[in-house]
């Protein structure tokens, strides 16, 4: 069992997580995220997920680029795209799931739309267990 729990943007704290109770070991419950108001200034973390969304990896560049392009030019205020993890789907496309940054769940999907992404489901994230730091790849 994971013994670090981070808050948003934080680092690793020594607060061990008790899985069956929703307990910190501070005694504070992790509640699930609640969506804050929207507008300028006001983000929550959202997994998106998009599952067989391309078919070849030329395909997934193509759309992330047209996802950097429309977050960073269109949508600054309402939307930040931190980290996507590609799944190997096992019809042989690829899906991803995706970390933003995000004023509301609407915004998540006005972002896909106008970058042409699918979405399969998106989750308020509530809190980060961090056990290891993702791996960096060889070079």
């Amino acid at each position: 069992m994971p013994d670090y729990v981070s808050g948003r943007g934080g680092e690793a704290t020594d607060l061990a997580f008790d899985f069956s109770t929703d307990k910190r070991s501070d005694g504070a419950s992790i509640q699930p995220a609640v969506p804050p108001p929207e507008g300028k200034g006001h983000m929550a973390l959202y997994a998106i997920i998009r599952r067989e969304g391309w078919g070849t990896p030329q395909d997934l560049q193509e759309a992330a680029a047209r996802s950097t392009t429309v977050g960073d030019d269109e949508m600054s205020d309402d939307i930040r795209w931190i980290r996507s993890y590609v799944l190997a789907e096992e019809s042989g496309s690829l899906g991803t799931v995706c970390i933003y940054e995000a004023s509301s769940p609407e915004k998540s999907r006005e972002h896909a739309s106008r970058a042409d992404l699918p979405i399969t489901e998106i989750i308020p994230i509530a809190d980060t267990v961090v056990v290891r730091p993702d791996p960096v790849a060889a070079a």
